[in-house]
């Protein structure tokens, strides 16, 4: 019988780890390469690929793909800067031309128009002005008419008239007109329009007759339409601004007007209109028609006893 006390197990070395299966997905970078038993295993997975640095964008991938992609980039700037611009340039000319209508056309709050004129419209407005006092001047005018229309001036003499063109006939289209009336001071102006044909119903806003005066820091502005002459207008100032102006579609007869220089205390009306207000002139059909149009409502106070020569003085052609 023999020894069994004396039997070795032996094993290959080179047998020992040929079921051992590395994952590359769980080693830690730097150990791809490791000794196991005095073997070496190299680990054949492929590095993962970097995404490119944050921050690069387009020019980095304009870089990498070759000089033609720049010339892309620098096109599209181009365009992107001559949109802008052609954007900008737009915007600005639209602001000019608010501002010179705005200048050319003072108007503010609309004031219940006189009632009983027929067919003549008339609408005033207040304005408040932010400059300084002002109370015998008024702005001067900001569209000065094309030569074509021959309209418009400064008016310096103490008595005279003004039409808009072509008076009798028809105005022309798309007029802007500007007279100012200057007299000299303590006087005041007075203007009576004798004739008006002009386009539009109240609230005049397609063709107009507009009289405007700067008192202290405020500008009152009565705007005249339709087929009836307004009454009188007696002013507060020195220099008043009248405006005519036309749209391009339909066209009446116009207008024609006189001015002179009154004093304060000799404000007067025409015979056919009767005066209130220390110098507002009202048309006859304003006056007992059920509606006050005066402050101390005296166009509606004995009414019965009303004379015929409402104004006293006769004013105007």
């Amino acid at each position: 019988m023999s020894d069994l006390s004396q039997v070795a197990v032996y094993s290959d070395s080179s047998e020992l780890y040929k079921n051992v299966f590395c994952n590359p997905a769980f080693e830690l970078e730097g150990e791809r390469e490791e000794r196991v038993e005095g073997f070496r295993t190299t680990s054949s997975t492929p590095e993962p690929i970097k995404p490119p640095a944050a921050g690069r964008g387009l020019f980095g991938v304009c870089v990498m793909r070759g000089p033609a992609c720049g010339w892309v980039v620098v096109a599209a700037v181009c365009v992107l800067l001559a949109a802008l611009g052609l954007a900008l340039a737009l915007v600005l000319t639209q602001m000019k031309g608010r501002a010179v209508e705005d200048a050319s056309l003072s108007t503010g709050s609309p004031v219940r128009p006189n009632a009983g004129d027929g067919a003549s419209q008339t609408l005033s407005t207040t304005s408040a002005s932010r400059g300084p006092p002002e109370s015998t001047s008024a702005p001067p005018p900001t569209g000065a008419p094309t030569p074509e229309t021959r309209c418009g001036g400064v008016l310096f003499d103490s008595e005279g008239s003004f039409s808009s063109p072509n008076h009798p006939g028809s105005y022309p289209p798309n007029l802007l007109c500007v007279w100012v009336i200057r007299v000299a001071p303590p006087s005041l102006v007075q203007i009576h329009v004798t004739s008006l044909t002009v386009e539009g119903p109240s609230p005049c806003l397609f063709d107009w007759l507009e009289v405007q005066e700067q008192i202290e820091q405020s500008a009152v502005v009565t705007r005249f339409c339709g087929n009836v002459a307004p009454p009188t207008v007696n002013t507060n100032s020195s220099a008043v601004r009248v405006t005519f102006r036309s749209d391009g579609s339909i066209a009446g007869n116009g207008f024609t007007a006189q001015y002179r220089a009154v004093r304060p205390a000799h404000k007067s009306c025409s015979r056919e209109e009767f005066m209130c207000d220390g110098g507002r002139c009202l048309l006859r059909a304003s006056v007992c028609d059920g509606r006050p149009n005066c402050r101390d409502r005296a166009d509606e106070a004995n009414c019965s006893h009303k004379r015929k020569d409402w104004g006293g003085q006769k004013t105007g052609a």
